[in-house]
């Protein structure tokens, strides 16, 4: 079996693919990246475009061997990229619900600008020194619990970490590394599987179908009951999904 790469979505660690790795058929070798900001992951370089910098650390802990990369939310915008400009060792892809809203820029213009303003609704709140208030917004609807079940070391964290939630803007809402450009997608010659929820924000189904249109040799899975911490909450089903369509 192939090697795995992970990268986890925004406000989470490389703790959360735990209950998934245990449920996937192996022994294999699995190597966790965590995002700046993140776990034991370097702080964000507030200079340095974020995507840049999580690229980065992804690519520096590539194995030489063919890996499938599996990435979930923002981890997943870094996972296409990894496998856009390192065609060689990714021998496949799994991405978990990525939030390339910039997908929607055609096909539904009006759900992606709601996004932005949902987007730019807490940013506001960061900025008037609320950063408690912005993350509370952000889990509310892209966490897998109610904020208040949250340990509160884990909001304290969380609140720290709205600074680098921020700085993802950049290509969730604008692709600035130009992942979407004409004919990037359609390049890809690996196979890649789509994973989301059902019971996840809807603008997901939506960026998957954008994508799946887009990619040659493209999956798509919808995992019942499951939101949009799937990985955590569903990760045996997950699991499941991965181990089905991997070669």
């Amino acid at each position: 079996m192939r090697p795995l790469l992970l990268i986890h979505c925004t406000l989470g660690h490389g703790g959360m693919w735990r209950a998934m790795l245990g449920a996937l058929p192996g022994p294999r070798e699995a190597i966790s990246v965590e995002l700046p900001g993140h776990g034991r992951a370097p702080a964000m370089d507030p200079v340095r475009p974020l995507h840049d910098q999580a690229t980065a650390l992804a690519t520096a802990a590539l194995p030489e061997q063919p890996v499938t990369v599996i990435g979930h939310s923002y981890g997943a915008t870094v996972g296409l990229r990894l496998a856009l400009e390192n065609p060689s060792p990714v021998a496949g892809l799994v991405l978990i619900e990525p939030v390339l809203f910039t997908a929607l820029r055609d096909t539904a213009p009006a759900v992606r600008a709601q996004e932005g303003d949902h987007f730019g609704q807490i940013r506001a709140l960061f900025e008037a020194g609320r950063p408690t208030d912005a993350a509370r917004m952000f889990v509310s609807r892209w966490g897998g619990a109610p904020w208040d079940d949250i340990p509160a070391a884990a909001r304290a964290a969380m609140a720290a970490q709205m600074e680098v939630a921020l700085a993802t803007d950049a290509v969730v809402g604008h692709d600035s590394p130009g992942l979407l450009a004409p004919g990037r997608l359609e390049g890809l010659e690996i196979p890649v599987l789509l994973i989301e929820g059902a019971a996840s924000p809807s603008v997901i189904s939506l960026v998957q179908q954008a994508l799946e249109a887009r990619m040659p040799h493209a999956r798509r899975v919808i995992i019942p009951g499951a939101g949009h911490m799937a990985p955590v909450s569903h990760a045996d089903a997950v699991a499941k999904a991965i181990a089905a369509w991997e070669p």
